[in-house]
């Protein structure tokens, strides 16, 4: 019964592991898809402005 309970706290332990690896790799992508929104917004209005003239 004690080889199962540790299996099962190793298991779940990777999983945490994994699930924090993800949430991480997420916040990063989430970061990077706004840096290239706002440059995009710039670019739009730069060539708005342009557009203008």
């Amino acid at each position: 019964m004690k080889k199962g309970y540790t299996e099962l706290y190793n298991m779940n332990r990777d999983l945490i592991n994994g699930y924090k690896i993800r949430c991480g790799n997420h916040q990063e992508l989430l970061a990077a898809l706004k840096n290239v929104n706002l440059i995009v917004q710039k670019a739009g209005r730069m060539r708005g402005n342009s557009n203008m003239m």
